[in-house]
Formats: C-alpha cells, structure tokens, sequence
C-alpha cells in the first residue's frame, strides 16, 4: 500500500461514518444490524443494535433501593444478558430447564398495561436457570404476540419463545416495575418489548447465591418453596427506580 493509500486509510478510520462503512462492508457487521444513530465528535455514527448501552453516547444512571449488593443490583438491571452474567459469576454453564411453555386466553384485562394492536397469541412460560445441578432463578412469564410473522416463527419454524429477541437480532426496551425479597428470596418484575412481542416477566432468586462457595456447597438451590413464600417481603416500586 502506498503513502496515499495508507494516510487515506488512516484519516478513514478516524472519521466514525467511513470506519463504519467499511467495517460493514468488509461483512465484519452485517448491514442489517445497522438501526440508529449517535452523534461523534460532530459526526453521525450508525450504532448496532446489539451492542445496548455501550454503544450510546448517553450517561446511563440507575438507582435501586438499599437492600441488594451489588451483583444482585448487577441482576436486577440486566436487559436480557441474566444467563450469561450467572455464568460468568459461577465460572459454569448456565443452562435453561422448561417448565412449562403453553398457549394461553388471548384476554389482556389481566396484565394491568395497555397494549396496541391485535393479539395473535399469548404463552404462559416458566423456565428454571440452573448451573451445576441447583437453580439459580425461576422466571414466569407472560408473553403476548401481536405480529403474524413472529407467530409463524413460533409454530411452523421451530423458533423457541426463549430465542425470539435473539432470532430476531432485536434489543427490546427494558421497563423495570417492581423489585422485592422476602426472608428466603429476592426478585423482580420487568417488561421487554420489541414491535410485536411483549413479555412481563417474574424472575426470583435464592439469598445467599453470591456467598462464595455457595454453588458447591451442600445448600440447595431455589425451590418451590422458596419461590412461593411471602414471610416477611418487602416490595419496591418502580417509583423508587430511577433509570437514566
């Protein structure tokens, strides 16, 4: 490559619009990942929509209740990242066990939020996340489709409920409604969205998950038991959630 070559390439990947250009280009980004915008320097930068808030110009601040540590408040934030973080704590797979995953009444009166658009299906889901034998969350969920194409994924493509966002190469919007423990759990209640999908879900962990050595100690993981005591549970709602 010769000297014009080179400073051209040079000035090329300081200007954010041309590296991304290229880099698309070259197929390292397939182009259609490509979804918004974010001013650089005076620049307008295309930002991948798989990246999340790492790839925002925007501050993210956020502020939960006294009551969690800090890898619980880790958990009690993630926007569909929870498998991967548990297993990056526990140095082991994290793996999803079905419960239960069947079609439900299509009748919305008893979600409490308003949604646009004709409903299609609606599934009632729980899945256990389990690593080296004990469970280490118990997720419900309330999932409602509204998009033809999402439904024909679903039952003519095999495509899991479980693998919608990441089939689809979507980062849905994260609303984060209530958090709560009670003297054998804590959990929380959040929404994810994208066009078409919508899941409020119920996520519960055992106290005591982040003691070290707790996932070879004797102690058992999450039970039934545990998911469904109230003993002495505090609620928080999302009025004493802040996201910024």
């Amino acid at each position: 490559m010769g000297e014009d070559q080179n400073a051209q390439a040079n000035a090329d990947e300081q200007n954010p619009v041309k590296f991304t250009q290229k880099v698309v280009e070259q197929g390292h980004v397939p182009s259609q990942y490509i979804f918004s915008q974010s001013v650089h320097n005076g620049s307008i930068l295309e930002i991948p929509n798989n990246f999340g808030d790492i790839m925002t110009t925007k501050d993210t601040i956020l502020h939960l209740p006294e009551g969690f540590s800090g890898l619980e408040r880790i958990c009690l934030a993630a926007n569909g990242n929870l498998q991967r973080i548990l297993s990056a704590w526990f140095n082991g797979a994290v793996t999803v066990q079905i419960v239960r995953n069947i079609p439900t009444s299509t009748d919305l009166s008893n979600i409490g939020t308003n949604r646009n658009g004709t409903i299609l299906r609606r599934y009632n889901r729980e899945v256990n996340l389990c690593c080296k034998g004990k469970v280490l969350c118990n997720a419900t969920s309330d999932v409602v489709i509204s998009d033809n194409k999402v439904v024909d994924l679903i039952e003519n493509e095999g495509v899991g409920i479980g693998q919608l966002f990441r089939y689809l190469g979507k980062l849905p919007t994260f609303d984060l409604h209530f958090v709560g423990r009670t003297s054998l759990t804590w959990w929380r209640l959040y929404t994810l969205r994208i066009a078409g999908v919508s899941c409020r879900i119920k996520e519960v962990f055992p106290n005591g998950m982040f003691t070290s050595g707790w996932i070879d100690s004797s102690q058992t993981g999450l039970t039934r038991a545990d998911i469904e005591t109230v003993e002495n549970e505090t609620i928080w709602p999302s009025s004493s959630i802040e996201i910024f």
